[in-house]
């Protein structure tokens, strides 16, 4: 395909090969005030082959792809006497590869938040450094401050998404079962013994409330935002919702659920740990047969 355009007084003629558009290289030649713009190896030969002189600029149009070709290109002009100018294609430059670079940072940073997060619950804010949580994230130690400013910084974002995790779990179970059931479901699965196992990835509130009064402002702040988060999910369960006494019920029944995981998981004793999650149970969500 071959077309030919006007640009004011200077006539542009583009060369283009379709099964070579991913080749990754454009060339554009400038001579007699024209110039020609050509995709792959291919069909940059054939269309300068006849060239006596030359003056090409060569921009780079992907990740790289072009740049084995480019061996034949210096090989040409070498004995055509031609000069090679090698310039960035600005508009691939600031366009895609800024917004490639931007998602695989935003990919990275995922990770390490991802990581902190089940780090916090199974060690605690104390016990989690910064070399360990970007070794597990697969990361070097070097590239934390490329995310975030500071330790405390990592770990209220951490504190946001564990508690995001166990308000999403929560609303996954309202969501799939029928109003009326959807709060004992959603206890039941809370005091299971699973979730009392799962403290990697269970409720970070059950399993950082002791430390949460020592933690920076922030940490503390991202943390009282996902309990509030609980309290309201549990509130709407209400048939009386947006009164104050449903709102009241909410708060002893997060503060019971968490308190009891929280026992049930510090036990060394199995069977108190169990008796534990009846009685909270039987409290609670008490069986109708």
């Amino acid at each position: 395909l071959m077309r030919r355009r006007m640009s004011g007084r200077q006539s542009v003629q583009t060369y283009r090969c379709p099964a070579l558009r991913s080749s990754g290289l454009a060339i554009g030649e400038t001579r007699d005030r024209r110039r020609w713009k050509v995709s792959g190896k291919s069909t940059l030969l054939d269309a300068l082959a006849g060239k006596a002189s030359a003056c090409i600029a060569v921009r780079y149009t992907g990740y790289g792809t072009g740049r084995p070709k480019l061996s034949a290109l210096r090989e040409l002009a070498g004995s055509r006497n031609w000069s090679l100018r090698f310039c960035p294609d600005s508009k691939y430059d600031d366009h895609h590869m800024k917004r490639a670079a931007a998602r695989s940072k935003e990919a990275t940073h995922d990770r390490i938040v991802d990581a902190a997060a089940r780090a916090i619950r199974r060690s605690g804010y104390n016990g989690t450094g910064v070399a360990d949580i970007m070794k597990e994230a697969g990361l070097t130690h070097g590239g934390f401050y490329a995310h975030f400013h500071s330790r405390d910084a990592m770990l209220a974002e951490a504190a946001d998404h564990a508690g995001g995790e166990a308000v999403a779990a929560m609303e996954r179970i309202t969501a799939s079962t029928p109003p009326q059931q959807a709060l004992q479901a959603m206890i039941h699965a809370y005091l299971s013994k699973e979730h009392v196992e799962a403290v990697e990835t269970g409720c970070a509130t059950a399993a950082l409330c002791s430390e949460m009064p020592r933690q920076a402002p922030e940490v503390r702040h991202a943390a009282t935002r996902r309990i509030k988060e609980m309290i309201d999910l549990v509130s709407r369960q209400s048939p009386d919702w947006g009164q104050p006494a449903a709102h009241e019920r909410a708060l002893v029944t997060i503060a019971t659920m968490v308190g009891t995981l929280a026992l049930a998981r510090a036990v060394d004793d199995a069977k108190l740990s169990d008796a534990l999650r009846t009685a909270a149970l039987k409290h609670l969500a008490p069986s109708k047969d």
